[in-house]
């Protein structure tokens, strides 16, 4: 082959590497916005394990109560999340990969937003002395043992 084939696939490789590392780039404030919604997260894991934890009635429907009030907040971060998500996901210059990436997040985000939902649910239904048929199935099931000991007067 000639040098002028080797210089044409050298630049077409310094092209497709250059596509790669300089314009396939996610956004600068993504990695903030998803250390947001890791930190309500784990804020609700926490809560849970407090809740179990405590023998009390009383402070058990506090923490009920706030659980409540606090899940509200985090519903409306975790739906600004998602449209962030879908705005960036709609953007010309994102490669599959990244779009792949992003609609991951998106079906991550939706499945922790209806875990606090349901459990949102479960703890005004508590509250009020109440279950749900479909809240009853999940305290009867035997993968989780929090769930008994989260509602251990609802039988």
């Amino acid at each position: 082959m000639s040098n002028k084939y080797w210089i044409g696939f050298f630049l077409f490789l310094a092209g497709i590497l250059g596509f790669v590392f300089l314009i396939d780039r996610m956004p600068e404030e993504l990695p903030l916005r998803e250390a947001s919604i890791l930190k309500v997260a784990l804020e609700h894991e926490a809560r849970i394990d407090k809740l179990i934890a405590t023998q009390n009635i009383d402070e058990k429907s506090d923490l009920a109560q706030k659980y409540i009030l606090d899940s509200q907040v985090w519903l409306a971060e975790m739906t600004d999340f998602i449209k962030y998500l879908q705005n960036l996901k709609s953007e010309v210059f994102l490669t599959t990969r990244n779009q792949t990436i992003i609609a991951g997040k998106i079906r991550t985000t939706l499945a922790q937003i209806e875990i606090i939902t349901e459990t949102r649910i479960m703890l005004q239904n508590a509250l009020q002395g109440q279950m749900e048929p479909r809240h009853r199935a999940l305290g009867e099931m035997v993968f989780d043992k929090r769930l008994p000991a989260l509602f251990p007067n609802m039988k």
